[in-house]
């Protein structure tokens, strides 16, 4: 994958994020990607402080981090 389309991706699930925090799971379902892409995706997010997670009830949440 090239660097542009990963910027993208990345982009795109923040923008997700920002509507209300999710689950993984509901995250891979509503983008269509697979489950190892959309949490590498989430993992570049929170390495680059941009999201942060919870869990809430046994589920893992991710969230817009605040400043």
């Amino acid at each position: 994958m090239n660097i542009s389309h990963q910027s993208e991706k990345t982009e795109c699930l923040f923008k997700l994020i920002a509507l209300g925090s999710e689950t993984l799971d509901n995250l891979t379902r509503a983008t269509g990607w697979g489950y190892k892409e959309t949490q590498d995706t989430l993992l570049q997010l929170i390495a680059d402080s941009k999201i942060t997670c919870r869990n809430v009830n046994g589920e893992r949440y991710y969230m817009v981090k605040e400043s």
